[in-house]
Parts: structure tokens; sequence; C-alpha cells
């Protein structure tokens, strides 16, 4: 995660994720747990918002975009 970008759907900033990593395990490590445990995903992160991305090349033409899916982490 790089500092300075943009933040996702959950308004959740790469900076502040790192500015302590236990803190920030202890936030995280019940929702990878119950991933691995129930082998699936919660709601909110089979959901997304799709951003369009510009390629090189004339950006009006819709082969040179393309999209990436935001997703939350909560």
């Amino acid at each position: 995660m790089k500092n300075g970008k943009a933040a996702g759907a959950d308004n959740i900033p790469a900076e502040i994720l790192k500015l302590d990593p236990y803190i920030s395990a202890d936030i995280l490590l019940p929702l990878f747990q119950d991933i691995w445990q129930t082998e699936t995903f919660p709601k909110e992160q089979k959901e997304g918002i799709i951003v369009k991305v510009p390629k090189k090349g004339d950006i009006s033409q819709c082969r040179n975009c393309r999209g990436v899916t935001l997703q939350a982490i909560e």
C-alpha cells in the first residue's frame, strides 16, 4: 500500500493502516480468521466500486481504458 493514494470505499487511507501495524493486525485478524474458517467472503467483500482507469492512447475509446474494482476492508 502506497502513501498518498486515494482511500477506498471504506475511506481508510493506507497511512492510517500503516501507522501502527499491530493495531491494524488486531483489527484485520478476526476478518481473515472468519474467511479462513468459513471459506466464504463477507458480503461486504464481494461488493466493490468499479473505476475506469485510462491506458495509453485515445481515452475516448473504450479499448484504451480498463476497469479496476476497489473493495473495502471492514
